[in-house]
C-alpha cells in the first residue's frame, strides 16, 4: 500500500471514531450521513426524539435507514411511529411538519414486565437542506416512551 493509500485509510478510521463518539450528526463528504437523536421529549403519549442540528445546508438528505429501540411497560403499546421532517427546530413555537412518513411496528419483544420495540427499517425519503428530522412514537396511553439508540443514516444529494 503507498503513503498516499495508507494517509487516505488512516484518515477515513479517524473520522469514523470521532463520528462515533461525537454527538450530532456526522458526515464523510457527500457519500455518507449518520445522525443519532440525543434529544427527545414526552408529552400525553406522544414522544419525538431528535437531533439538535438541522440537516446540512450546502445538499438534500436522503434518508435510507432508521433504527431506534423503543421500551414501554408491557401493559402499554406504541400504535404509531413515523419520521418527520420539519422547517425549523422541533421545540421551536412555529415548527410545521413538512413530510412524514409511517414506520412499521415490530412484534415488541417482551421480558420482566417490559415492551421492547427495535424500530429497524429501510426508507427512502428526501429531506430539503437545514431542515430537522424526528422520530414521532405515538403510545395507547399517556405513558412516556424511554428510547436509546435513535438515528438515521443516508447520503447527501448535492442540489440542481
Amino acid at each position: 500500500m503507498n503513503l498516499i493509500a495508507r494517509s487516505m485509510v488512516l484518515s477515513v478510521a479517524a473520522l469514523c471514531a470521532a463520528s462515533a463518539q461525537a454527538t450530532g450528526a456526522a458526515r464523510l463528504g457527500n457519500a455518507y450521513y449518520e445522525d443519532f437523536f440525543q434529544n427527545g421529549r414526552c408529552n400525553a403519549g406522544t414522544c419525538v426524539y431528535y437531533s439538535s442540528s438541522p440537516t446540512p445546508t450546502d445538499a438534500y438528505l436522503r434518508i435510507r435507514h432508521i433504527g431506534c429501540r423503543l421500551s414501554i411497560g408491557s401493559t402499554i403499546s406504541i400504535v404509531g411511529v413515523t419520521i418527520q421532517i420539519r422547517d425549523f427546530a422541533p421545540d421551536s413555537p412555529n415548527s410545521q411538519v413538512l413530510k412524514e412518513l409511517s414506520v412499521g411496528i415490530p412484534q415488541p419483544i417482551i421480558a420482566a414486565n417490559t415492551s421492547y420495540y427495535p424500530i429497524d427499517s429501510d426508507t427512502l425519503l428526501l429531506a430539503g437542506a437545514g431542515r430537522y428530522v424526528l422520530l414521532d412514537v405515538q403510545t395507547s396511553s399517556t405513558a412516556t416512551v424511554p428510547a436509546t439508540g435513535c438515528g438515521i443514516t443516508g447520503d447527501l444529494v448535492p442540489p440542481q
